[in-house]
């Protein structure tokens, strides 16, 4: 009898578990398409990066824009989804350390939307210099945080970190025509 009762409350905690994970998962999508809609309304809103491109980068060996513009949509979903991993999150984590990580996120998010604009359109590379360098800061301490939370969020958030050093890289050889 014993027996039989055991099994069955572990029956009822391991369907608790996957609902709870469904959730979990269906935040993350949720973060991605959202983060991802604001990426695109913000290109929307700067206008198309094709026109400051050619002229900024004329004397630079880079990647063609598409796969510059293919990689950070994917980065932005990926970053978005392991935001939305982290609020979701029903494990036993202090609510503060959660709430902190999505306020760390929303500036870096909003620092990062920022570096098209002023590297595509108003022609400000030394400015998005500067937003890149904050930003790369800022994803390392996101790295930091989303790994003590939640360990495929913080592999994720290194991605960023490469890419946004990748970015500063990219721009610092395009400034001194590397």
């Amino acid at each position: 009898m014993k027996k039989r009762k055991l099994i069955t409350t572990l029956r009822r905690h391991m369907r608790r578990q996957i609902r709870l994970c469904a959730t979990d998962i269906r935040g993350g999508y949720v973060g991605g398409i959202l983060l991802v809609t604001v990426s695109v309304f913000v290109t929307l809103l700067s206008g198309s990066p094709y026109k400051g491109y050619p002229s900024l980068w004329l004397c630079c060996n880079l990647p063609p824009l598409i796969i510059i513009e293919l990689i950070h949509f994917t980065i932005t979903f990926a970053m978005g989804f392991s935001c939305g991993l982290i609020l979701c999150e029903h494990r036993c984590h202090p609510r503060d350390k959660k709430y902190r990580a999505g306020m760390l996120f929303v500036i870096l998010s909003t620092l990062y939307m920022t570096v098209p604009p002023l590297l595509f359109h108003h022609g400000l590379p030394w400015i998005a210099l500067l937003v890149l360098l904050i930003v790369s800061v800022l994803s390392l301490l996101l790295t930091l945080l989303f790994y003590s939370i939640r360990r495929l969020c913080g592999a994720i958030s290194l991605a960023f970190f490469c890419w946004s050093a990748y970015l500063v890289i990219l721009v610092l050889s395009c400034l001194f025509r590397l």
